[in-house]
C-alpha cells in the first residue's frame, strides 16, 4: 500500500516538473537581478538591460522548444551575461575575431581508428563509415574548441568524446526518446497488477536513484588533495571552512553531471579545476576583469 501511495506522489512531483514555464517577464527579471545581483545606475539603463534579457530569454526558450523536438542535443539557460549585448558579451570573453574560426581537427585518421576501437564501431559499407567519420569530426572539432576555452578559464567544464560522437542530432535525440521515461513508466504502472506495480515502482526507484547526486565521499582527502594540486591556501580556517563547502556543492554537481555522462545523457565530462572553490559571483566577476591580450 506504501509503494501505491508512493507511486502517486512520484507521479504529482513528475507532472508538476514537467508543466511549462510561465510568461512572465517581470517574475523572470526580478529573480534574474536577486540571482546574480545586477544593479543599474538608472531606470532608462534597466530598461534597456530588461528588453536585452527579454531577447536573451526568449532565444533561450525557443533554442529549448527545439531540444524538445528533436532538433538540438543540449538545453540552453539564463546566466549572468543575459543582459548583455552581443558586444559585451565578446568583451567579457576576450573575444578576438583572427581566432573565432575553429582551428582544424588534428591527426584525425589516427584519432577515428581509436574511436571506432574504443566504441566498437562497425560500419555496414565504406560510404557509410565515411558519412560517419565526418560527423566524428565535428563533433572531435566542437570538443576541440570548447576545451580550448576551458584552458583559458572561460568556461568551468570540458567535453570529452563519447559512442555518439558519430551520430547525428536527430539520431541522439530519437536513442534518447526509445529511453523509458518516468512518466511513461508511471500511466503504464496503473494497468497493472498490484503486485507488479509494487515491483516496477522499486525499478523506477532505483532508476531515480541512479540520476540523483550522491553525498560526496571521502570529502576530506578531496579537499586536502585540491589544495594541493591548485596550490590553494586560505588565510584562516573560516576561509578555509567556506571554500571547502563551495567545494563539496560543486563536487556533488559534478558528480551528478558525470552519472548522466555515464548514463549516456549528456555528451561531455565535467572535472575539477582551479574555480572549483569560489562562487558563481566571484567566477564571473574574474571574467569581467580579464584583460584580452594583443
Amino acid at each position: 500500500m506504501k509503494v501505491i501511495i508512493l507511486c502517486f506522489v512520484l507521479i504529482a512531483v513528475f507532472y508538476s516538473a514537467s508543466a511549462k514555464p510561465v510568461d512572465d517577464l517581470d517574475g523572470k527579471w526580478e529573480k534574474f537581478k536577486v540571482d546574480f545581483k545586477k544593479n543599474y545606475g538608472d531606470s532608462e539603463e534597466e530598461s534597456t538591460r530588461k528588453e536585452l534579457f527579454r531577447k536573451t530569454v526568449e532565444q533561450v526558450e525557443a533554442h529549448n522548444a527545439r531540444y524538445e523536438k528533436g532538433l538540438e542535443t543540449y538545453t540552453q539557460g539564463i546566466n549572468h551575461f543575459a543582459d548583455l549585448t552581443p558586444e559585451e558579451k565578446k568583451q567579457y570573453l576576450g573575444f578576438r575575431p583572427s581566432n573565432s574560426a575553429a582551428a582544424p581537427v588534428q591527426d584525425v585518421d589516427s584519432q577515428w581508428v581509436k574511436y571506432k576501437a574504443d566504441f566498437n564501431k562497425k560500419y555496414d559499407s565504406p560510404e557509410e563509415e565515411a558519412q560517419r567519420k565526418q560527423l566524428f569530426v565535428k563533433t572531435l572539432q566542437e570538443v576541440e574548441s570548447h576545451n580550448a576555452k576551458y584552458q583559458q578559464g572561460l568556461v568551468t567544464w570540458t567535453k570529452g568524446i563519447n559512442q555518439f560522437a558519430d551520430w547525428t542530432p536527430e539520431e541522439f535525440k530519437r536513442i534518447q526518446g526509445t529511453r523509458l521515461s518516468s512518466c511513461r513508466l508511471l500511466v503504464k504502472l496503473k494497468k497493472l497488477h498490484t503486485m507488479n506495480i509494487a515491483c516496477l515502482c522499486l525499478v523506477l526507484l532505483a532508476v531515480l536513484h541512479l540520476g540523483s547526486s550522491n553525498p560526496v565521499d571521502d570529502l576530506d582527502a578531496k579537499w586536502a588533495k585540491y589544495k594541493v594540486d591548485f596550490n590553494k591556501k586560505y588565510v584562516d580556517p573560516t576561509e578555509d571552512a567556506r571554500r571547502k563547502e563551495i567545494f563539496k556543492q560543486s563536487l556533488i554537481d559534478i558528480e551528478e553531471h558525470n552519472a548522466k555522462y555515464k548514463q549516456g545523457l549528456v555528451s561531455w565530462y565535467k572535472g575539477i579545476n582551479q574555480f572549483t572553490d569560489i562562487t558563481k559571483e566571484e567566477f564571473a566577476a574574474m571574467q569581467g576583469h580579464r584583460e584580452v591580450s594583443g
